[in-house]
């Protein structure tokens, strides 16, 4: 990439995720809130916090197993991309059966933070190493 370790990329991937995530939830907090209720609120940090964890271990695979071809880094690209798929239906039904957590807004914002962190996964992909 321009010098940067392993650890340093993965380092500013969890930043960059985190400060997005803090956004989402800022600007969605009122919104969630008046169009769902106070309980709404829970499944909009469940929400966020499951796509955000399915996004650091997918990072965290990109970053952690070398790719000297372009052919490794496309299969550890699409490793990693079923990887937090497979993180986010686990995590999103675990939470959406237990009954405590609203299901409407929790689905809505796994869907708005996996969608709105996939770009900067992307990025870290197709990275130089």
């Amino acid at each position: 990439m321009d010098g940067i370790s392993r650890g340093g990329r993965y380092a500013r991937f969890i930043g960059w995720t985190v400060a997005i995530v803090s956004v989402l939830v800022a600007v969605g907090f009122v919104p969630t809130r008046r169009l769902a209720g106070d309980t709404a609120i829970v499944a909009m940090l469940a929400g966020c916090g499951i796509s955000f964890v399915a996004a650091a271990l997918a990072s965290w695979l990109l970053v952690a197993v070398s790719a000297g071809t372009p052919t490794a880094r496309m299969q550890r690209a699409a490793l990693a991309m079923a990887l937090r798929l497979a993180v986010v239906v686990l995590l999103g039904l675990a939470a959406a059966l237990t009954g405590g957590i609203a299901r409407r807004p929790l689905l809505l914002w796994l869907a708005i933070t996996y969608m709105v962190l996939l770009p900067l996964e992307v990025m870290l992909a197709i990275a130089n190493e």
